[in-house]
């Protein structure tokens, strides 16, 4: 029951981890669904009741699939259209040595150290090898900015007024969005 509750909250992030990805930047999207899956996977380690162990699947889900969402949307703003197929292959070949070394890795934890530390280990293990990517991003939007092919206005407002346009933003002051009826 809880997968299907934390599938069903995964798909319904990814419209809103767009609207993210467009107003925070690629690169701190995917760092903020890295911290969740991490935080899940953390939480999977150290559970002890049915209710740390939903939250942990839900933030896992959320952040596993909101990294691979975000690993696409790079990989579509990063190659042309005759090769897009091609670059989104690459980036799903990891899953076919995951299918049959994951299983093996996996009876190795629980048959020599146990569960816990199977979880503990890929929670250290998923911020080394995901820093790479965004490294990569944070560069080399510092050389576009450096080279003048992005230009961001700075914004002058407090929290409030940051707060609210981010509300804004996500579509979350606008009751009327969707009316027939509008003005």
């Amino acid at each position: 029951m809880i997968y299907i509750v934390s599938n069903s909250m995964a798909a319904a992030v990814y419209i809103p981890t767009a609207k993210l990805l467009d107003l925070w930047g690629r690169a701190e999207g995917f760092a903020t669904m890295v911290c969740f899956a991490t935080l899940g996977l953390i939480l999977m380690a150290v559970c002890k009741s049915l209710a740390t162990f939903c939250a942990a699947q839900v933030f896992y889900t959320i952040g596993f699939g909101g990294m691979i969402y975000c690993v696409d949307v790079i990989t579509a703003d990063a190659s042309s259209l005759k090769h897009r197929g091609l670059a989104f292959a690459f980036t799903s070949s990891p899953y076919i040595i995951t299918a049959f070394a994951g299983p093996k890795a996996a009876e190795g934890f629980y048959q020599n150290i146990n569960w816990r530390w199977g979880f503990g280990t890929f929670a250290i293990i998923l911020p080394f090898v995901a820093a790479p990517l965004f490294v990569i991003l944070k560069i080399n939007l510092r050389r576009a900015k450096q080279e003048g092919v992005l230009i961001r206005e700075p914004n002058n407002r407090n929290l409030v007024q940051s707060i609210l346009f981010h509300i804004r933003e996500f579509d979350g002051g606008s009751r009327n969005k969707f009316s027939l009826y509008h003005d």
